[in-house]
């Protein structure tokens, strides 16, 4: 399954969402607050993510999110780039 997750990263608005990277190169978002109001143990058990980041063409290895910019989220991959992603809750 080339949607097997590699990572994860908490972070955005009040530690809500959830990214993780993925081995085909994509990074999804969840909503932790969605998962925590239907009490699944984590939001990928039941939940779409709420956003989808394509940008990458081979595995993701690394993401997290912004200590000072809770919109901002950094991806790396082993195609060798870095990624910036703006994520709002509007996004």
């Amino acid at each position: 399954d080339t949607g097997a997750m590699l990572v994860s990263a908490v972070g955005g608005f009040q530690q809500k969402l959830l990214a993780r990277g993925t081995l085909d190169g994509r990074v999804c978002i969840w909503d932790r607050g969605e998962a925590a109001s239907t009490r699944s143990a984590s939001p990928t058990d039941t939940h779409m993510p709420i956003a989808e980041l394509h940008g990458h063409t081979q595995p993701v290895n690394c993401v997290a999110w912004s200590p000072v910019d809770q919109t901002l989220l950094v991806s790396a991959s082993d195609d060798g780039t870095l990624r910036v992603w703006h994520h709002s809750a509007s996004s």
